[in-house]
């Protein structure tokens, strides 16, 4: 079997990470794709697009957001102002990548 060019590999963690976050999050796929899956959370309406080896976030009430992840946006990786959080992964080990964005989604998704 030849070896997962990069692009598959990137296609394989994008369908991973967003079959996870309907499974486990009951998160849905709005008509509009660029938005990614959509999470109800305790922050506001949160669209989660993975985005091959990262994956990009955004809040629909930043303040709400910041106030619940100061520690991220401490850290650089949640914007207090515009919601923008960008969580980088790698494809390398999948099950790592989805504990630790479970991990992350924990602070603010009711399960």
């Amino acid at each position: 079997m030849k070896p997962l060019k990069a692009v598959d590999k990137a296609r394989a963690f994008d369908l991973a990470v967003a079959g996870h976050l309907r499974e486990r999050y009951r998160a849905s796929r709005p008509a509009s794709s660029w938005e990614g899956e959509l999470l109800q959370t305790t922050a506001g309406l949160l669209s989660v697009r993975p985005m091959g080896t990262w994956i990009a976030l955004r809040f629909s009430q930043p303040d709400r957001a910041s106030a619940l992840l100061s520690g991220e946006v401490q850290w650089g990786g949640l914007n207090p102002h515009s919601g923008k959080w960008n969580i980088h992964l790698s494809t390398s080990d999948l099950t790592a990548n989805l504990a630790e964005l479970d991990r992350k989604l924990g602070k603010v998704c009711l399960l």
